[in-house]
């Protein structure tokens, strides 16, 4: 026992000694890591084009919320709880997803990842906004920093837009958090309402006017926007102001003649603006602002609400109880989980069933042909 006391006392001096040379060499220059073989805030937000890259993420994160990255049904398919349970539509057994809302919890999987992707992209965002005044940032102009920041000011206010209309209201975070926190509180709803009028004012007022039609923020996104916004905030003299900011922008207007790459097939314009290609397309002068959306491509994410929505042919039978085969050409593959709503279905179309483009055979399929 004496001999294991004298080994633990002088390893305990040996301890101690290091322990305080280690303090007394412990210096802010020897602390402080800045990585150089792989990106990260401190060597990456040094210039405008760090900036952009950073951007380039929020705007991929932005997507998920239309598409998912087709690497299975479960796969950053988020987008999905903005149609089950709604007035739009519902899962297709009515038990599963938003079908039975008396069965929904913080652990329920379609609002929880929604959650999970919307703070992701305010955490992203306020990075961004946050490390715009660092000492690392180096800025040619003021113009350059305000655009940047208008982005991600503008996908910060779209991110609380949906978590404000799905969840009611949600913890403000107003910039990069620099260490653990678990004392969140929801702000209320008007809180987080006016926190977005602030971000999507900034926004209108730095982004470039020009819509270049390629994905990239333009003015009238932001003004639109907040627009709807004012809206919920009962200011409908400023929600007047910001639509009309839209509305007399000559780069804007409602697409009355058909166009784009299949006006030789049977449609209609309504039915143009949704065709591959459409979206960029430079006669669109519907365009405010589209999510850019590649398929079979490096990177790329698909747009599985196609195959929700339509109708499962696999399980329509002929008359005499034989498998139909369907002649359609734009139907693809669908298997019909989500099934439409009375509302959407018939009670939104009744004052003007016939006329409605929106309504017609070519956008709302009602009849299909058995070949």
């Amino acid at each position: 026992m004496k001999y294991l006391k004298i080994i633990y006392k002088k390893v305990f001096v040996v301890s101690a000694v290091l322990m305080a040379l280690t303090i007394l060499s412990c210096n802010d220059d020897f602390l402080e890591e800045v990585p150089r073989s792989f990106l990260s805030p401190e060597n990456a937000f040094t210039d405008k084009e760090g900036f952009e890259a950073g951007l380039v993420a929020v705007y991929s994160e932005f997507s998920y919320l239309f598409a998912d990255s087709g690497n299975g049904w479960s796969d950053r398919d988020d987008y999905m709880s903005q149609f089950y349970g709604t007035d739009i539509g519902t899962y297709w057994n009515k038990v599963s997803f938003f079908g039975d809302y008396t069965i929904i919890n913080s652990n329920t999987a379609y609002p929880r990842k929604l959650w999970a992707l919307l703070f992701g992209i305010i955490k992203d965002s306020n990075t961004i906004i946050t490390r715009s005044d660092s000492e690392l940032a180096v800025w040619k102009s003021e113009d350059d920093k305000a655009e940047i920041l208008a982005q991600a000011r503008f996908y910060r206010a779209f991110a609380y837009r949906y978590l404000v209309y799905m969840f009611g209201g949600v913890p403000i975070l107003e910039g990069e958090l620099s260490g653990v926190k678990l004392d969140f509180v929801r702000d209320s709803k008007t809180d987080v309402l006016e926190f977005m009028v602030t971000d999507l004012e900034y926004a209108s007022q730095n982004l470039p006017v020009n819509n270049p039609k390629d994905g990239h923020l333009a003015k009238a996104a932001a003004d639109h926007l907040l627009a709807e916004t004012y809206i919920s905030l009962g200011e409908y003299d400023k929600a007047i102001q910001a639509a009309t900011a839209v509305i007399g922008d000559g780069q804007y207007d409602l697409m009355r003649n058909r166009f784009g790459a299949f006006t030789d097939k049977p449609g209609d314009v309504f039915w143009d603006l949704f065709r591959l290609g459409s979206q960029n397309d430079a006669s669109n002068t519907e365009v405010i602002w589209t999510s850019q959306v590649e398929f079979n491509v490096p990177g790329g994410k698909r747009n599985r609400s196609e195959r929700a929505w339509g109708p499962f042919l696999e399980r329509i039978k002929s008359p005499d109880g034989k498998q139909a085969i369907l002649k359609d050409t734009y139907l693809g593959r669908p298997v019909g989980f989500i099934k439409p709503m009375p509302y959407l279905e018939t009670t939104i179309w009744e004052s003007d069933f016939d006329n409605d483009i929106r309504n017609s055979p070519y956008n709302m399929q009602r009849e299909f042909i058995i070949k």
